[in-house]
């Protein structure tokens, strides 16, 4: 299982979806991570509850018109980002 990383926050600037460092002052610009609307999607449904990659399957096939093959691939690149950059924790 999976979680968000509670030291990153998601924000939005006029059409863009980013993720920066959550500190005392509001926000860390040094490192910025842009999502694309669907990933930004899943970040915001996600808060602070546990998920697995079947989990995030399952919610884009919920929520848009997508095959469960092509879901797998979008969750399996984005976990794969998600990780590198230690937006979760787990895993």
């Amino acid at each position: 299982m999976m979680r968000l990383n509670p030291e990153h926050r998601l924000i939005k600037i006029g059409s863009h979806y980013m993720i920066v460092d959550a500190c005392a002052e509001g926000a860390n610009l040094t490192n910025v991570y842009e999502l694309n609307p669907s990933a930004a999607w899943l970040w915001e449904q996600l808060g602070h509850r546990e998920f697995s990659r079947e989990s995030l399957i399952g919610m884009l096939c919920g929520e848009y018109d997508v095959s469960e093959e092509q879901a797998g691939e979008d969750v399996d690149r984005l976990l794969s980002v998600w990780k590198r950059y230690a937006l979760i924790i787990g895993g």
